[in-house]
């Protein structure tokens, strides 16, 4: 007869070590020994194991075998405290320290993770920051003025077989006394925070530092880039805020007038278009001529800066008498009737075979030409190469000679003269200063 002790059903905690207590059986015949076991139990897993107890005598009679049935046990976190009060001040930097949370274990053996509790989304989780250790720091910059005094967090213990428990805890965020400029008044609620006479709104808006009574904003410095006339004769002016003067630059343009003052009634202020790094003016005709004095402007609540003077010399308009002239290089230009000449300002020009002379027009798309060997000469298209000389109240012809040299042939005396040769005494007269005649 065979038979094996009875087993007892053991408890064991998670992490412990699990010692095989083992089984013996007994016989009337063979005496007795230690029973085969069959089954393992895994104790750093909590659950139910069990473990069956066998044995056979010698005479191949099998014993009733026996169960032992192991539970290996664990037990949630039971709590969780804090190390110092739950509160911290405003104006802390992100990440700052406000508490260390400490979970408890009923288990010997344990190892507890703390995180957030974000199940339920009513929490300010996200306003704080916690790792594993348990350190709660701040996630964001908090104001007392303008933020809730107090917070609501979930925390949760976790331990390593995934056991867990929640706790939920409130934050108090407190005042701190900010008065910058030391007049009784917090700075929340003082217009003039640093003190330096001018109103908080006023300091945001110009762009200068309310917190700072040494932040002052003055007036913008400009520059006054280039001026050109483009190729379709459209007027481009350029200019830039270099400085902004600590304020907020709330308009920009140029300045025109017609002298280097800005003294007197003949000043345009026209507003620009583009940024503050470039912005231009475009416009088709200047109210001033021959020369338009201009210059960059800008506004910020400090006042206007104004930037240096710049000029364009505005060439002056084609003459009516010229015909449909072609541009050509070197500042040349050929007129359809009258040749090749340049032209200066004032009327005076350059002919290629002529030479100097100043020109004066009529109403009648002709001109008077003036040169001190002739006089007034007067020709228009469809007379020349015939001019009408005022001295002699006769005609010149204008041709070459037999070896290309420009000459007139002179009417009043029936000859050819050079073109500095005077046909006859007669009294020249200054263009600058007297009146040209008229033909007859």
């Amino acid at each position: 007869f065979l038979r094996v002790a009875t087993c007892f059903s053991p408890t064991i905690e998670a992490g412990l070590s699990y010692i095989e207590q083992g089984a013996k059986w007994t016989d009337i015949v063979d005496g007795n020994g230690s029973a085969d076991a069959n089954g393992t139990v895994d104790s750093d897993s909590p659950g139910v194991y069990q473990v069956v107890y066998s044995a056979v005598d010698s005479a191949g009679n099998a014993a009733t075998s026996k169960i032992r049935t192991i539970e290996v046990t664990n037990d949630a976190p039971s709590d969780i405290n804090y190390s110092s009060a739950l509160t911290f001040f405003e104006n802390l930097p992100t990440g700052s320290f406000i508490t260390s949370f400490i979970a408890h274990d009923p288990n010997v053996v344990s190892s507890i993770t703390l995180t957030f509790d974000d199940s339920n989304d009513s929490f300010d989780n996200d306003r704080f920051a916690i790792d594993q250790n348990g350190t709660l720091t701040t996630a964001s910059s908090f104001d007392f003025e303008s933020d809730p005094s107090n917070y609501l967090i979930r925390v949760k213990a976790t331990d390593e077989h995934n056991a867990s428990l929640s706790k939920v805890f409130e934050i108090s965020l407190l005042n701190v006394v900010e008065d910058i400029d030391g007049d009784g008044i917090e700075d929340a609620y003082d217009s003039d925070r640093d003190g330096d006479g001018f109103e908080n709104i006023l300091e945001v808006e110009s762009g200068t530092d309310p917190n700072d009574q040494y932040s002052t904003i003055n007036k913008p410095i400009l520059e006054t880039n280039g001026g050109i006339i483009d190729e379709n004769g459209t007027f481009v002016l350029s200019g830039k805020v270099r400085v902004d003067g600590h304020g907020n630059v709330e308009d920009f343009g140029f300045i025109l007038s017609s002298s280097i003052s800005l003294d007197g009634n003949n000043v345009h202020w026209i507003r620009g278009q583009g940024s503050l790094d470039n912005f231009e003016l475009r416009f088709e005709e200047s109210p001033y001529k021959p020369t338009l004095y201009f210059r960059a402007w800008a506004k910020n609540p400090a006042g206007y800066g104004i930037g240096p003077v710049k000029k364009i010399e505005i060439p002056e308009p084609q003459q009516s008498w010229w015909g449909d002239i072609i541009a050509m290089p070197g500042g040349w230009m050929e007129s359809p009737w009258f040749g090749l000449f340049i032209y200066y300002e004032k009327g005076w020009l350059y002919h290629s075979q002529l030479g100097w002379f100043f020109s004066s027009p009529d109403q009648n798309n002709g001109v008077w030409l003036w040169n001190e060997a002739q006089g007034w000469l007067w020709t228009k298209e469809g007379v020349w190469p015939y001019l009408f000389k005022n001295d002699s109240s006769d005609w010149l012809y204008f041709t070459t000679s037999n070896q290309q040299v420009p000459i007139f042939y002179d009417y009043s005396i029936s000859n050819y003269i050079g073109l500095n040769e005077q046909s006859k005494t007669g009294n020249t007269t200054n263009p600058d200063t007297a009146e040209s005649g008229s033909a007859q």
